[in-house]
């Protein structure tokens, strides 16, 4: 982007960005064609430098103090002093919606990068020490890929906080699928210091779940035990909807507008919070 800038004061289209490696942009309005290159792809040990990403570059308090003045009373559970952090290459799913999924993984070669555990301490805890945030945003689309990894990542931080490495109060943010937690996970989770859980669920319809155009590869029963679930162990628990696509039915909305009702009433019940967007 600053060799685009420092080139002078041309349009900014897409012949502009067309050889830049990792910027990707839309070729045209009309054919929605993306434009990208690949000839510098990331390598594995270029992506692994990322655990030494401290956050000092970016002007967290001019963008904390704004949030402050046009939100001066944020949830107590979610403070406004969060940075955000990639751990991961891209998603390995494949949900046919998703903007992104097919060109992020065409940038990366479909190699799947992601950071070890003691990477990810490592760097959560520069940035905290470095920017004073308060808390951490995941913002993978997956934040919990790699079972084992995700297990060992919870229990260092877990580890970190007893031992003084990481402040007690500092929370987490990220967003995940339905089929990748279970109680064992948000417990940990939970025990870490996780605040905000976002999932994709799209769904409470086995057909529309299955359908071409959401493509979940999980049944309505696990997305609503998951979220049952977090909502026992996370402060705030978010579900991500997509009510109205190319194949759905009404009884597809109604089975989804009920489902919801349900948990929102149980979200009540159990004392930790609920949104659906």
């Amino acid at each position: 982007l600053k060799k685009v800038l420092d080139n002078g004061s041309g349009p900014l289209n897409a012949k502009v960005f067309h050889d830049i490696a990792g910027v990707v942009s839309l070729g045209s309005s009309h054919t929605g064609e993306l434009g990208f290159d690949t000839r510098q792809l990331i390598t594995a040990e270029e992506f692994h430098r990322f655990a030494m990403y401290t956050g000092e570059n970016i002007p967290y308090n001019l963008y904390w103090a704004h949030n402050h003045e046009v939100n001066p009373n944020s949830l107590p559970e979610t403070p406004i002093e969060v940075a955000r952090v990639h751990t991961t290459s891209f998603c390995p799913y494949d949900c046919p919606f998703c903007a992104h999924q097919e060109y992020v993984k065409e940038l990366h070669g479909r190699r799947l990068f992601m950071l070890y555990p003691d990477e990810l301490l490592n760097m959560v805890t520069q940035i905290v020490e470095k920017t004073r945030a308060k808390g951490i945003y995941f913002n993978d689309d997956e934040m919990f890929s790699g079972r084992s990894r995700v297990k060992q990542f919870l229990k260092l931080v877990v580890d970190a906080k007893t031992n003084g490495q990481l402040p007690q109060k500092v929370c987490f943010y990220g967003q995940t699928r339905v089929d990748t937690v279970d109680e064992e996970i948000l417990f940990l989770a939970s025990e870490a210091g996780w605040v905000y859980i976002s999932f994709g669920v799209e769904s409470f319809s086995d057909e529309a779940l299955k359908s071409d155009d959401l493509r979940k590869r999980f049944t309505a029963e696990e997305a609503t035990v998951a979220v049952r679930q977090s909502l026992c162990h996370i402060p705030i628990t978010n579900v991500n909807l997509i009510l109205f696509y190319h194949s759905v039915t009404r009884q597809n909305f109604i089975e989804t507008v009920e489902t919801v009702y349900h948990l929102l009433r149980d979200s009540l019940e159990k004392g930790n919070k609920m949104s659906v967007n």
